[in-house]
């Protein structure tokens, strides 16, 4: 089905016509057809839907911690993942500076912990985490006097120096 500039996207009827591909036609699921397919899935006995283990963890995850705040979400997560985050405060930017380098979801919350306490408005979860742990490192070492903190350890761009 073409589009033409004229054609108003808004009314367009889906389309029960198959889709080419490379390999072969595959029908397109329509509003008339799905519920056939689910009446079809429903009643055969021999196809079988495996649980998604993911979404078990998570079920299990959410029961064991539900009373727990989201402030203690991300801290057990910083140690869990093997940064020694005590708070989401100041005295902890170094150990928060380390995560960004952790993975993704820890490097995420990080990012976010360092956004909240340094107050910029940069997003720097679209950037390289290169670059995000350079952004933060960077405004911590020019405010350490400010913030009271030593990052002398590391150098602007956020890599620890050698001993």
């Amino acid at each position: 089905m073409e589009i033409s500039s004229e054609t108003d996207q808004t009314n367009l009827e889906l389309s029960t016509e198959p889709v080419q591909t490379k390999e072969n036609s595959v029908p397109v699921q329509t509003k008339e057809n799905m519920s056939q397919s689910q009446e079809i899935a429903s009643s055969a006995p021999d196809i079988i839907i495996p649980e998604n283990p993911c979404l078990e963890e998570i079920r299990h995850w959410v029961a064991k911690n539900k009373n727990k705040s989201r402030n203690q979400w991300l801290l057990d997560g910083f140690k869990a993942a093997g940064f020694p985050v005590f708070a989401i405060d100041i005295p902890d930017v170094p150990f928060i500076l380390d995560a960004i380098d952790g993975p993704r979801p820890i490097s995420i919350n990080a990012q976010l912990a360092l956004k909240k306490l340094s107050k910029q408005t940069q997003d720097s979860l679209d950037w390289p985490v290169s670059d995000a742990r350079w952004h933060y490192t960077r405004y911590f070492k020019r405010n350490a006097k400010k913030f009271r903190l030593d990052l002398s350890d590391r150098d602007e761009k956020g890599n620890k120096k050698s001993k």
